[in-house]
């Protein structure tokens, strides 16, 4: 397996990013369970996969003795990118610290499975750029350092605001094979009956061996603290909290000091608010760093694309809340009232993409013995499904309030298409506002 990978860290954040995997499709069910064995396969170290119904996995080889520093964890750079533009297909290049260059390509939030490649040089990034190019045409967007092309700039710090859990790097671990696990079972349970199965159990999922007395607690309040613990990281949108960012997206100055808006993009951070960062182009002879520096808004914190782009970024209130399971609507309602909103103000859209309902996983309690409960009758049933609105800037204002404590939003992204024509669907600045509409079954 190739080691031409790259870490880089990621500054702000406990976190490193790895780029350079190699990407392979996989098929079927079960697809976690595929991709790690897909991992072994290729004798990797280390794998990514996008979640249960992503299609490509990511797998590396660390070799010996890479290991992360001490409370880092290393995430997979591809897949950050990947889920932060999940309509369309973009492209991005971008030159690392030691000299090399990264290039990646995603199509529909998901990685190209030719892409994620670390280069020697500049030139080998670009030639490989330019046949993507080549091949897909307008089709695609381009983003990063890119000569003589025009490109969306881009920086590896924004990849910061996508960090999770889903895009980090799982270690492969070791395969035992059932036949092994059965013996070693009927060995603890002729030696010590339900004490050495918990044992067994206890040495495969790593932890303490569980103790052998009932819980006390009943199914009925151990389904609820399940689900009081579901609600309380969950976090939804008010109506107010993304009217706020829309208008500061808006309100975002067209020219500073010579340097001309290019795009923007927000994105909500655990309890850090929503995390922006706009991309300004140097467009006047006379622009500098320093005319830039004296006429931006105060707040801002910048990053440089050395001389002719700058990303800033600024942070702005979320308006969050825990969700509220007793408060989400039922999909009947949704499909009554809010998707007939949504029909009636299509026209203003370019494009409206509402996903398949599918239940939201709750993990479930356990009894005393380390075994699951089972779901009790009539316990609300928790959907989820995604939600695209893509058109001009000015369309989002008409998201209805309807949609207030029921959507996670993840992305807002924001561009300015200088040469657009205007129309009920087209502007100049177009966006693509993306979540996660919760809802009843």
């Amino acid at each position: 397996m190739s080691s031409d990978y790259a870490v880089v860290a990621l500054p702000g954040h406990a976190a490193e990013l790895v780029l350079g995997l190699r990407w392979h499709t996989i098929l079927g069910s079960e697809l976690t369970a595929r991709a790690r064995k897909k991992a072994r396969e290729h004798r990797a170290t280390h794998y990514a996969h996008g979640g249960e119904r992503a299609e490509a996995v990511g797998v590396l080889r660390f070799p010996r003795g890479d290991r992360p520093a001490r409370g880092m964890t290393r995430y997979c750079a591809a897949l950050a990118f990947a889920h932060g533009h999940a309509r369309g297909l973009h492209a991005c290049c971008v030159d690392l610290p030691d000299g090399r260059t990264w290039l990646v390509a995603a199509h529909q939030g998901k990685v190209l499975t030719q892409t994620d490649r670390v280069y020697t040089t500049p030139a080998d990034a670009h030639s490989a750029l330019q046949a993507l190019m080549d091949r897909h045409g307008a089709a695609l967007t381009v983003h990063g350092q890119v000569p003589a092309s025009p490109a969306e700039p881009f920086d590896l710090t924004l990849l910061g605001a996508q960090l999770s859990a889903a895009i980090s790097l799982k270690p492969v671990g070791w395969a035992v094979p059932k036949p092994v696990i059965v013996a070693l079972a009927a060995c603890a349970l002729t030696i010590g009956g339900r004490a050495g199965w918990d044992l067994v159990r206890s040495w495969r999922s790593g932890t303490e061996p569980l103790p052998s007395t009932t819980s006390s607690v009943s199914p009925e309040a151990a389904w609820r603290d399940a689900l009081t613990r579901l609600a309380s990281r969950t976090r939804v949108h008010t109506d107010d909290g993304v009217s706020a960012v829309l208008a500061a997206v808006a309100g975002l100055p067209m020219d500073i000091g010579g340097w001309q808006l290019r795009g923007a993009q927000c994105q909500p951070h655990a309890d850090a608010g929503w995390q922006c960062g706009a991309q300004y182009e140097r467009q006047r002879r006379n622009a500098t760093n320093a005319t830039f520096l004296a006429a931006r808004p105060s707040g801002w914190t910048e990053s440089w694309h050395p001389l002719d782009g700058v990303t800033a970024s600024f942070v702005l209130s979320d308006g969050v809340e825990p969700l509220a399971i007793d408060r989400l609507q039922p999909l009947s309602t949704h499909d009554a009232g809010t998707f007939s909103h949504l029909q009636t103000v299509l026209p203003a859209f370019a494009a409206i993409a509402i996903g398949e309902p599918a239940p939201l996983r709750i993990e479930p309690p356990v009894d005393g013995f380390g075994v699951p409960m089972p779901a009790l009758p009539g316990m609300p049933s928790v959907h989820e499904r995604s939600l695209t609105l893509d058109g001009p800037l000015r369309s989002l204002a008409l998201v209805p309030a309807s949609l207030s404590g029921q959507v996670a939003w993840r992305l807002l992204d924001a561009r300015l298409h200088e040469t657009a024509e205007p129309a009920l669907n087209r502007s100049r600045w177009m966006a693509s506002l993306q979540g996660t509409l919760y809802a009843l079954r």
